[in-house]
C-alpha cells in the first residue's frame, strides 16, 4: 500500500488536476464553476466498503473510464443522481442532461488522472467513459480488478451557480503498474 508521503504527493498532484478541471468547467459549463478536493483516502479494493466513503443510496450516477500504459486502472466519478441533475442543470441551455453529465464528469476524471500520471512521470490517456448506475462497490467490483488493487478515494465539492454539491472520484490503480510507476 502507499506511504503517507506518497499519498500527500498524490493529493497535491490531484489538486493540480482539479485546478485545470475547474478552468475547463468555467469555460464549458458556468463561469462560477468551482471544484475543490476535500479529502483523499487510500485502501485496497477488498476493504473498500468499510474504509472509504460510499454513498448511502443503492444507485449513484457514475462515469467510469479505463486507462492503460505505464500506469493502468480505472476511474469512477460518482454523484447522487439528484445532485448530478442539479449540477448539469445549472447551465441554462442544457438540452441533454445525460450527455452534459457524461462530458463534465469525463473532463474532471481526465484532468485528475492525467495530473497524477504527470506527478509519477508517466503519460496516461483515458479510454472513452461510460455512464453507470449502480452502487459504488457494485461498479468498482464489477471491473474484476484484483482484491489488492489500490483505491484512491477523493472527496470533493463542485460548485455551479448557487449549488455546492458533493462528489467522489475513485481511482483504481493496478498493483503491478503502480509499483513500477512508484519506483521511478
Amino acid at each position: 500500500m502507499l506511504t503517507n508521503n506518497q499519498i500527500d504527493s498524490i493529493r497535491d498532484w490531484a489538486q493540480s488536476g482539479a485546478v485545470r478541471a475547474e478552468a475547463t468547467l468555467r469555460e464549458n459549463h458556468t463561469p462560477d464553476s468551482g471544484l475543490e478536493i476535500r479529502e483523499l483516502r487510500c485502501t485496497p479494493l477488498c476493504e473498500l466498503p468499510e474504509r472509504v466513503q460510499c454513498f448511502d443510496g443503492e444507485s449513484i450516477a457514475g462515469v467510469v473510464a479505463r486507462f492503460d500504459g505505464p500506469l493502468s486502472g480505472s476511474v469512477l466519478f460518482a454523484m447522487e443522481p439528484a445532485d448530478a441533475l442539479t449540477w448539469v442543470s445549472a447551465k441554462p441551455d442544457c438540452d441533454a442532461p445525460i450527455d452534459a453529465f457524461l462530458g463534465l464528469a469525463s473532463e474532471i476524471q481526465s484532468r485528475l488522472v492525467v495530473a497524477i500520471g504527470e506527478g509519477l512521470g508517466v503519460a496516461i490517456e483515458l479510454e472513452p467513459a461510460d455512464l453507470r448506475e449502480d452502487s459504488v462497490p457494485g461498479i468498482l467490483f464489477g471491473t474484476h480488478a484484483p482484491s489488492d488493487t489500490a483505491i484512491l478515494c477523493f472527496g470533493a465539492l463542485v460548485a455551479a451557480g448557487d449549488h455546492l454539491l458533493p462528489l467522489y472520484i475513485y481511482v483504481m490503480l493496478d498493483p503491478k503498474s503502480l509499483g513500477c510507476a512508484l519506483s521511478h
